[in-house]
């Protein structure tokens, strides 16, 4: 094309040419193919400008007696596929919600899971933990509520329908959400969790106290607590005289240090195992007031109640009842049991000595892998065990401490003293702690 002469008049030039060779639409073949053409090649010049099309059909359907209709189409046709409109945007989808890929759907859910949880879910003994910024410490995630927040993520992602703009959203299934929990167990599997050596520091409500630097500290994923207490740390203080109270009250006489080194025994990491404290007396003499104390220091999701030592005799118990927790408590032991199985406590010799031990799942088909389970142990009884079998073994893991015989009518202040509704009841416990 002569850069001279425009475009409108070269294209002008090229329909006279064709005048001049006598082609008119549909007289002969091939001077159909020539308007034909000399039309897509109006039509693909992309500097051509819109008037400039309308005067050139006009020529077109004057000079060579085409149909306008049929130049119009050819020029038009080839406009697009020389300039083809960019293709439309998809439908948005949805606020709150993800467009599915062609990736396992379970995947994409718990990576979603992990995202929105800011990457604070392991997994431990095959369970799941959440770190809780509140608590400042990791907590077992109730199934329930895990498979929720699995069938939420689920629905979040969506696909596009057959009809436009439509959005379908088919995640959820009871399948889909059972293949999300394990997708998410092993995406976080070896996380902070996955040490078994004891995290060295005492969560409280205002910091964590490092055992190492002796320092409190501001809450941190990384200590891989597992537990806290409830109460605030306060430097330096003293045993709470409502506590020294009941103690002097109901227990003989030297028995503060030992009530002292349980406080100690319950909360610090640090201290050894292999030893579960026993309280031994009668009703009303103050043994179950020291239990419901030990166990007030901590929330109570990390805390457990069972009826005896034998209850333990499953991995799924173990699973259940003792995994997670920080303190397990039998208050009202009974001294014999009248059952077949009632001496087979030797999964609770194992987890006093902090020894690995197998969990599994209630109706799970494999047992997890062995782990220490951190948790300690408090026993209450109106009169020692009677076991046929492993006595020896039992009384090489407890330390006894037996209250005072009861003399007249209950002191009702020492219960009201450490009761919830006492006004100092956070401040008792986080003296005795401190």
């Amino acid at each position: 094309m002569d850069d001279d002469c425009s475009r409108l008049e070269y294209w002008s030039g090229e329909i006279e040419k064709l005048k001049e060779l006598n082609c008119i639409w549909g007289e002969k073949a091939h001077s159909a193919m020539e308007i034909k053409n000399l039309c897509i090649g109006i039509g693909s010049d992309k500097e051509l400008l819109n008037e400039e099309f309308i005067f050139l059909q006009d020529q077109l359907k004057k000079l060579l007696k085409c149909p306008k209709k049929v130049s119009v189409d050819l020029i038009d046709k080839s406009r697009l596929i020389a300039s083809p409109p960019p293709p439309p945007p998809p439908p948005l989808i949805p606020e709150d919600c993800i467009e599915a890929t062609p990736r396992p759907i379970d995947l994409q859910a718990a990576e979603l899971i992990l995202k929105d949880k800011n990457d604070l879910v392991t997994e431990k003994a095959w369970a799941l933990f959440e770190y809780v910024d509140d608590l400042g410490y990791w907590l077992q995630w109730a199934d329930t509520k895990a498979k929720n927040t699995a069938q939420e993520a689920l629905q979040c992602l969506g696909v596009l329908g057959k009809k436009e703009g439509e959005w379908i959203f088919p995640y959820g299934s009871f399948s889909q959400v059972e293949s999300t929990i394990k997708q998410l167990k092993v995406l976080t599997t070896g996380g902070v969790l996955g040490d078994p050596t004891p995290a060295l520091v005492i969560v409280f409500r205002n910091g964590t106290f490092n055992l190492t630097t002796n320092k409190l500290e501001q809450h941190n994923p990384v200590n891989g607590a597992t537990y806290g207490v409830a109460a605030d740390y306060i430097k330096d203080s003293g045993c709470p005289p409502e506590l020294e109270a009941m103690v002097e009250r109901c227990y003989p006489p030297g028995a503060l240090p030992i009530v002292q080194a349980i406080i100690r025994w319950l909360v610090d990491p640090t201290a050894r195992y292999g030893q579960a404290f026993h309280i031994v007396g009668d009703s009303g003499t103050g043994k179950g007031l020291l239990i419901d104390f030990c166990r007030s220091l901590f929330p109570s999701n990390v805390t457990g109640q069972l009826l005896h030592p034998a209850d333990l005799n499953c991995p799924e118990k173990i699973h259940q009842y003792v995994l997670g927790r920080r303190l397990l408590v039998f208050p009202d032991t009974p001294s014999a049991l009248e059952r077949r199985d009632g001496d087979n406590i030797n999964l609770f010799y194992e987890l006093v000595e902090n020894k690995p031990v197998t969990t599994r799942k209630l109706f799970a088909g494999e047992s997890e892998e062995s782990q220490p389970m951190h948790c300690r142990f408090i026993l209450g009884s109106i009169q020692p065990l009677e076991l046929k079998n492993g006595r020896a073994g039992y009384l090489r893991r407890t330390l006894m401490l037996n209250t005072l015989p009861r003399q007249g009518e209950p002191d009702h202040s020492l219960l009201e003293q450490l009761n919830p509704k006492c006004n100092r009841y956070d401040e008792i416990r986080a003296e005795a702690i401190s």
